[in-house]
């Protein structure tokens, strides 16, 4: 019968599982509480399952009562808060139903630092009315925590002789001694295995008590006690315990703490015997006396851990001898730990001497030991010499934290980054280092040659570096990059408590606020480490992953053919020394002199004659400061100019009464070439420096070999000055034109004197109608060739002036806006109409056409297609729509088929000199991943594409990933600078099978305000396309034109704040871009140096086929010879398929 109903539940074998508890109890400790009340209701079997497990450990006591009655505040306040009371009394059915769960109680905690807090009257309600002597009768452990000795008595009601684990706080009161509760305990719970104490006062007081507590329980295996508390009595009663096997003391807040005065004579006296099981001791005492209670004749011999905090300071002998005591007494010893960080009793005593490798070297007499942590108040003295002792003779350490962290990190390590490769050579089980390196003294050429030299770990876990000095984390984290594996945390700054119990003095605090600034000086650098080395550590794997399989074969040739040759080794190029009359040609040594700066060239003039009148020349060609010149003639005085009717800013004059030196001025004015003077930085001569230069000049202009003058003047008065630099050699002008009565024969006398003017730059704050006729004149100069004019400017006549230049060949427009909107007052001419007309240049060789209105793509294609038959020297073509408030955005957004898509920019491929195309847009292009295939295809000469990388965002995604770039990488293999709005939001995928190609000359990668979630896959992408220097550049170049236009047409939403995140994320794949790349050239000039070797066997096996010995790399190479001609013909295949593989 019973088998059939179990057949019914159960169909299948399987499901017959679920008939075991123990299973059933297994599965169900995986799920939570409230997952585990829901299984409860399944059926009887698994509710009993359930409730067990639900019951089981009880975190607090008013579940536990609430099924004895409900419990209410009822407006009860205590001195703690608000206390809760039974609503009724308890009688024989609550205690029935009590019984059913109660039994069922394993762990009891109760915690009075609770939310709910259960009155006394409730204990009392419940002591008074119990149907049992034991109310928990399967309870093994019972934690309780209190505020006061009148509660801490409550935890006798729960007390039998099954409980084998307590864990109480305890508290002073005359009415209730300590004492008398120890013997409670005692006889209620004697077969106690673990006891956990807690207290804040001194342990003096209860010494007494302790002891006795301890020799009744003769059972205990582990004791835990707070922080100066195991004194020399209490330890010797704890050394007759039987099967002690472990004594604590907790640094926790809720521990409490003992006064330092009570250890510090520490001299137990053992027995005979003493100890028999202890394997775990932790002490705190002086470490003299530690040295002599581990080596006393009864001291622990069995030991396997040891924690040691050491309270006073200690001199190095006093180490040495403490771990040789341990390396005698101690020899099962598998963890040690040493802490001292400074004495907590007061004043910080005067500094030991440091210690040293030879106080150390005793720990590597220890067999077993595998973890090793030391914390000490100044940094250890060690070199490279004393870390591959320790490492090459420690080859099982497993944890080695060797004061990291120095309570005064003033003194700078002994170490550098070298330290960790030792420990990553021989130490394969370590899965944890710590070590106080000066990480500072490394650099990128460093990292570089110690590329070959660097085996990674294999198990490491966490690197913590505390208190390492370090400056640049890029280096840093390119060298962990090879030592660390994939997952391994870089740690930094302090992780033990608190000055580790120090008291609270002044020259304490001011030590921790020291330790606590050079943390923060440090830290942030460390968490640039920690966050960049994943990314290039993950990078690293990927291409170690190509290279493996290639050395795998490598290493079976090389043992198939026995061929022992190495590359010969390339003989270094010899370079004839320069004749030393090559610095004496002064063109020579004027573009060396170029590169340095005024100081150094400065410097070069006090070599010789000839050099001092080359230096002069380089310092003096370009004046970027007027002042510096006009002091030559005599010194200049400086007072602030203020006022209503004057421009606030500094006034210079010459000093009174001194004569201008005109013969000294003129030694360095034939030197000036270009001369630039802007008067916008509020610095301003006075007109009787003007006055007397005019005066006393000895020619009508002062730099009688200029070439170029920029002169920016504020207002016309300052505006004529520029005569006095005006004459026949000045090729290039840049003049702030302002309107006045006298502005028309200021330009006829810069007409009379500029003949020979080849470049003029015209700027203005004025309307371009009003400035147009007096500009006029100097637009008739036949010899100008370059002509620039601010944006808005460029109205019909001064354009038809333009075209009767017949040497002018560039007309540009500056990016300077004026700040008088004259839209109206602007030649409307459309371009396409432009250059269909008789009229338009046919040589124009760099068009950039500024667009104020928007039109749809089939105009713009239409234009396309006009510069394709008109402009067949095109080489630089710039499409610019400028977003301002004279150009307002269209809103909403055209759909997508009313937007320039690949159709628009098929006109272009048929301009073959095409090298640069620039084209900006006001809202993201309808192009597809095979239009930009097909695009960078057709366009293989591009130099320079700027492809709309900065559109208005939207709210619907970019329709290109970053996968648009590899078309770019394969078919324009001159490529510098590109450009592209992106969705680079999910992990780019391969294309194709083939290899992901790099870009060769890419220096400027342009992704605008493209959206961006993950830095690392991102960063990981690009260092496969761009080579190291390429620089990543984001964000928008017009932010407050664009703020300009979104508020002018009420848009307010999240798209401000949305592209300030890509683009702080932008700026977190541009600092890593350099690194990864890095990473992965050096794994790339590994997986070269293979495909090297490789051929170099090629070369081989085919000396050997035809009977020849091969030359390779300019040595005789040995011959293959193989027993059969079969192997040979399998050997060359074999070298085919690996030389397929290195297609990359």
């Amino acid at each position: 019968m019973a088998t059939s109903m179990a057949n019914s539940i159960y169909p299948s074998p399987s499901h017959k599982v679920f008939q075991i508890p123990e299973i059933v109890e297994l599965i169900l400790s995986f799920l939570d509480r409230r997952e585990n009340t829901n299984t409860a209701r399944v059926c009887r079997r698994w509710s009993d399952i359930a409730l067990t497990l639900l019951w089981r450990d009880v975190p607090d006591v008013f579940p536990l009562f609430s099924i004895l009655s409900p419990l209410d505040t009822s407006g009860r306040r205590g001195s703690t808060g608000f206390e809760y009371v039974f609503t009724r009394n308890l009688g024989a059915s609550d205690w029935e139903r009590f019984s059913r769960y109660a039994r069922r109680v394993r762990i009891l905690a109760h915690n009075e630092d609770s939310v709910k807090f259960v009155s006394s009257l409730a204990f009392d309600e419940i002591a008074r009315t119990r149907a049992t002597l034991q109310i928990l009768p399967n309870l093994g452990s019972l934690t309780w925590l209190t505020h006061t000795s009148q509660r801490m008595r409550f935890s006798l009601m729960f007390m039998h002789e099954r409980v084998n684990e307590f864990i109480a706080s305890l508290h002073l009161h005359d009415d209730y001694p300590i004492a008398t509760f120890f013997n409670e305990v005692v006889l209620r719970m004697p077969h106690l295995t673990a006891l956990d104490l807690r207290f804040d006062f001194g342990v003096s007081e209860i010494e007494a008590a302790i002891v006795e507590l301890l020799g009744g329980l003769p059972k205990l295996k582990s004791v835990i006690f707070p922080l100066y508390t195991l004194t020399s009595r209490i330890v010797q009663q704890l050394s007759k315990l039987p099967h002690l096997g472990t004594i604590q003391f907790e640094f926790k807040e809720d521990q409490g703490q003992g006064q330092v005065e009570d250890i510090m004579n520490f001299v137990p006296h053992l027995e005979e015997g003493a100890f028999p099981t202890l394997f775990d001791l932790s002490l705190s005492a002086r470490l003299s006396d530690i040295t002599a209670f581990l080596g006393h004749m009864h001291g622990p011999t069995h030991l396997t851990h040891l924690y040691a905090h050491v309270i006073t300071s200690a001199h190095p002998d006093e180490v040495m001898h403490f771990l040789t005591t341990i390396s005698e007494n101690c020899q099962q010893l598998t963890h040690l730990y040493i802490d001292y960080m400074a004495s907590p009793g007061g004043v910080i005593p005067a500094p030991q001497p440091r210690l040293t490798w030879n106080a150390l070297r005793p720990v590597l007499t220890l067999p077993n030991l595998i973890v090793f942590e030391m914390r000490w108040d100044l940094p250890i003295v060690l070199s490279q010499a004393n870390v591959t002792e320790i490492a090459s003779k420690w080859p099982s350490l497993e944890v080695l934290l060797l004061n990291c962290e120095p309570l005064d990190p003033s003194e700078d390590g002994t170490l550098t980054l070298d330290a960790l490769l030792p420990f990553a050579r021989h130490c394969p089980n370590l899965r944890e280092l710590g070590l106080y390196l000066d990480a500072t003294r490394i650099s990128e050429d460093e990292v570089a040659l110690q590329a070959s030299a660097v085996k990674p770990f294999k198990n490491l876990k966490r690197l913590c570096m505390g208190l390492s000095t370090i400056t640049e984390p890029g280096p840093v984290a390119l060298f962990l990059s090879r030592l660390c594996p994939l997952g391994c945390e870089v740690a930094s700054g302090v992780t033990w408590p608190e000055g580790f119990g120090m008291a609270e003095t002044a020259t304490n605090r001011e030590v921790l606020d020291r330790l606590q600034a050079a943390a923060g000086a440090w830290w942030e650098k460390w968490a640039e480490v920690a966050r960049t080395l994943p990314l290039l550590t993950k990078l690293r794997i990927q291409e170690r992953e190509a290279r493996v399989a290639l050395e795998r074969e490598v290493d079976d040739l090389r043992t198939r053919c026995r061929l022992l040759s190495e590359r010969a080794a390339l003989m270094p190029t010899s370079f004839d020394r320069c004749d030393d009359a090559v610095i004496l040609i002064p063109e020579l040594l004027t573009l060396i002199l170029s590169y340095l700066d005024d100081r150094s060239v400065a410097k070069s003039a006090t070599v010789c004659l000839r050099w001092a009148d080359i230096a002069l020349d380089v310092v003096w060609r370009d004046v970027h400061d007027i002042r510096r010149l006009l002091s030559l003639l005599a010194p200049l005085t400086t007072e602030r100019q203020t006022g209503v009717l004057v421009s606030p800013g500094f006034n210079h004059r010459f000093k009174r009464n001194s004569s201008l030196d005109w013969n000294k001025f003129d030694r360095y004015a034939r030197r000036v070439r270009h001369l630039y003077h802007d008067e916008s930085k509020r610095r301003y001569f006075d007109d009787n420096v003007w006055n007397e230069i005019l005066r006393g000049s000895p020619r009508d202009f002062l730099l009688p070999n200029l070439q170029s003058l920029e002169w920016l003047a504020i207002c016309p008065e300052r505006q004529r000055w520029s005569i006095l630099f005006i004459h026949e050699k000045v090729r290039r002008l840049s003049l702030q034109i302002h309107l006045s009565s006298s502005c028309s024969a200021y330009i006829g006398m810069v007409l009379a004197k500029a003949v020979n003017l080849e470049e003029l730059e015209i700027r203005s704050e004025e309307a371009a109608r009003d400035i147009e006729p007096i500009v006029m004149p100097l637009l008739g100069c036949q010899t100008l060739q370059h002509f620039t004019v601010p944006l808005y400017f460029l109205t019909s006549s001064i354009f038809g002036r333009l075209a009767l230049c017949s040497n002018l060949r560039t007309i540009s427009l500056s990016k300077q806006a004026s700040r008088t909107r004259r839209s109206a007052h602007v030649l409307h001419v459309h371009a396409a109409h432009f250059l269909q007309s008789a009229f338009s240049p046919k040589n124009i060789a760099f068009l950039h056409v500024n667009v104020i209105a928007v039109d749809g793509p089939l105009v713009v294609r239409n234009f396309f297609s006009t510069v394709a038959n008109s402009c067949k020297l095109l080489k630089e073509l710039h499409l610019d729509f400028v977003i301002s408030p004279d150009a307002p955005i269209i809103y909403p957004p055209p759909p997508l088929a009313d937007r320039p898509t690949i159709d628009t920019f098929r006109p272009l491929y048929s301009c073959h000199r095409l090298t640069r195309f620039e084209f900006r847009w006001d809202y993201q292009m309808n192009l597809t991943q095979p239009d930009i295939e097909e695009f960078a295809s057709s366009l293989p000469s591009l130099e320079a594409l700027l492809l709309n990388c900065q559109p208005i965002p939207e709210h619907t995604a970019p329709t290109l990933t970053l996968e648009a770039l590899v078309p770019f990488a394969r078919h324009c293999p001159r490529l510098t600078e590109l450009g592209l709005y992106l969705d680079a939001r999910e992990t780019p995928s391969p294309l194709d099978p083939r290899p992901i190609p790099s870009f060769r000359h890419l220096r400027k990668l342009s992704v605008g305000a493209s959206c961006i979630t993950d830095v690392e896959p991102v960063a990981l992408f690009l260092s496969q396309l761009c080579p190291l220097g390429c620089e990543l550049i984001s964000g928008v170049r017009w932010p407050d034109a664009y703020g300009i236009a979104l508020d002018h047409l009420g848009i307010l939403d999240n798209r401000r704040l949305q592209m300030t995140e890509w683009w702080v994320r932008w700026t977190d794949v541009a600092k890593v871009l350099p690194l990864a790349t890095k990473a992965r050239l050096e794994e790339k000039g590994r997986f070269v140096a293979v495909k090297q070797m490789m051929d170099k066997m090629l070369a081989v096996a085919a000396a050997s086929t035809s009977g020849t010995n091969a030359r390779v790399g300019g040595e005789a190479a040995l011959s293959v010879e193989l027993s059969t001609s079969g192997s040979l013909s399998q050997f060359q295949a074999h070298l085919d398929d690996l030389k397929a593989m290195l297609v990359v």
